[in-house]
């Protein structure tokens, strides 16, 4: 993701995820850059950054989870969870076929 910014990110379907690699995920997106590492002659190499909006999709929600909730503490402020269900989205089908087009 480094190198993004201000362009929207779309990760599909984060069920896929472990519980504990999921907070992990988040976090990550949620600072913004790589964890730091250093380079072949311990020098601190160069850490790519993002500034972005991302969008997270899964099957069911995740705050919801209390294990999962907790674990995300400190990022809850920056998650916005949008539950959707049946005809959200759309008013029919053809709706849904006319904007896929």
């Amino acid at each position: 993701m480094g190198g993004i910014n201000g362009t929207p990110v779309l990760i599909d379907d984060t069920s896929l995820y472990e519980e504990d690699n999921l907070h992990k995920f988040i976090y990550r997106l949620a600072e913004g850059k790589e964890r730091g590492r250093l380079g072949k002659n311990y020098e601190k190499a160069n850490v790519a950054v993002w500034n972005t909006a991302t969008f997270l999709t899964a099957e069911r929600p995740i705050l919801i989870d209390e294990t999962v909730a907790k674990k995300l503490e400190g990022v809850v402020g920056r998650l916005i969870e949008i539950n959707v269900s049946g005809n959200d989205l759309f008013d029919s089908a053809k709706q849904a076929e006319a904007i896929e087009k």
